[in-house]
């Protein structure tokens, strides 16, 4: 019963979104639809899971309904009427040609630059154990070397220009009405730095900056209409081009890391598809522990002491504690068996553990109003400072059901980097943008 109703309210905020935005592609609705599938899929019991604590269902109930409220309140209350906003302009008044040659520009150096630090990775780890083969079948030790400290970036920091360039990229593939060739190879980039560290969370990271960066500028150039079945077939066409190479990198990350397959107490039909690319044990396991790892957690959390914010800017910690700020804190978290181990618990755990009992309630309201707000400044304004926050909290959004991305330095330090690139560069190119109403 709990379940119907959960999926009650799910397909609710699910279509809202659709009618509020007028895409699907918008961040409530792919927000909703993510935290439906872990639930559900937790829900199907294909493995022995434990009971989710009324706490947790609570807390999963309300934080549903808080993101939606507040992404509805940024569409329709506390922003410009979305139907007007786009009016003052025509097609080609909207970015000035020397704005559009400064953003290519910065594109192509950005896209080139990740795909050599990629490339460069990989160089670096045949030269360091002989051959491509040994650094595959080594995949497992390397991943547990850098997890814990022992294997340092050939190149740090730098490899955040692929997600710049992948912002970009869905931009001038929206501004041109085609794929441009830039955006494949920003993904490119990151999935040969990401494969090379045998992550995952980078390659999603990229798969939703990039959809949402295509999504919102198709929306804008449409001046809000709703999209088109033309429209339509070239974001399928993206999100099929997106999924094949995330594929690839996928195979690569769990064909070396050695990725558990047998897991005891499976349901049949489970055990039969672990040879299965599309769905095996492992990926049914991806795609639903974490909320019950967070109803564990709510259980026992007393036993948890962070920092304030600390989860969720980690990775500000992280510099802090090279200046001896704070003590260093712990990249990864504790983790619990339900009954099998996993440590990540989605981003209400790692709220909860930085900001209390407010922070489950105040951060998801707060997130879904930031993303509507920023995304309606940026189809008012046209500056890529809006873009950019809508789309990177967009994509903390998308990624919630697993952890708090911002934790991560892909998430980051691309953000700052993306932000002061696009603020300093492009927007200031522009002395005007668009009209004024009373010019008109």
């Amino acid at each position: 019963m709990t379940l119907f109703f959960y999926s009650l309210l799910c397909l609710i905020y699910f279509f809202l979104g659709r009618l509020a935005f007028k895409s699907w592609l918008n961040h409530l609705s792919v927000y909703v639809f993510f935290w439906y599938l872990i639930v559900f899929n937790y829900e199907l019991r294909l493995l022995p899971f434990y009971d989710l604590q009324s706490e947790a269902w609570f807390v999963i109930f309300v934080s549903i309904n808080l993101y939606g409220i507040g992404a509805l309140l940024g569409r329709f209350t506390f922003s410009y009427p979305f139907e007007n906003i786009l009016e003052k302009v025509s097609y080609y008044e909207k970015f000035s040609k020397k704005k559009i040659k400064i953003v290519k520009i910065i594109l192509i150096s950005t896209s080139i630059l990740g795909v050599i630090i990629g490339t460069y990775n990989w160089y670096v780890l045949i030269q360091k154990y002989g051959s491509l083969g040994e650094v595959l079948i080594k995949g497992n030790l390397i991943y547990r070397m850098r997890v814990e400290g022992k294997l340092s970036e050939p190149v740090p920091y730098i490899f955040v220009v692929s997600y710049t360039a992948l912002l970009l990229g869905a931009f001038y593939s929206a501004y041109l009405n085609r794929i441009s060739f830039w955006v494949v190879l920003a993904f490119l980039g990151v999935l040969l730095k990401e494969t090379s560290t045998f992550g995952r969370a980078g390659i999603l990271l990229g798969v939703f900056i990039l959809l949402f960066s295509f999504g919102y500028s198709n929306q804008f150039f449409l001046k809000g209409k709703a999209i088109s079945l033309k429209v339509n077939k070239k974001i399928i066409l993206i999100f099929v081009i997106v999924i094949f190479f995330s594929i690839i990198g996928a195979i690569v990350v769990r064909g070396t890391r050695g990725t558990f397959e047998n897991f005891k107490g499976a349901s049949s039909s489970l055990r039969y598809s672990k040879d299965n690319i599309f769905f095996s044990p492992s990926l049914y396991f991806y795609f639903s522990c974490h909320i019950g790892v967070f109803s564990q957690y709510l259980k026992n959390n007393e036993l948890h002491k962070t920092n304030f914010g600390e989860n969720t800017f980690l990775s500000l910690y992280n510099v802090l504690s090279k200046f001896n700020i704070v003590e260093k804190p712990k990249n990864y978290q504790i983790g619990y068996f339900i009954p099998y181990w996993s440590n990540t618990g989605t981003y209400l755990r790692e709220i909860h553990e930085d900001f209390g009992d407010i922070g489950l309630f105040l951060i998801p309201f707060l997130l879904g109003l930031s993303v509507s707000l920023f995304l309606n400044k940026f189809f008012y304004t046209a500056k890529f400072f809006y873009l950019s926050l809508a789309v990177y909290l967009s994509s903390l959004s998308a990624l919630s059901w697993i952890t708090i991305i911002s934790r991560t330095p892909q998430w980051f330090l691309s953000f700052i980097f993306t932000v002061f690139i696009v603020s300093i560069f492009i927007d200031s190119s522009d002395k005007v943008l668009y009209k004024n109403q009373n010019d008109s």
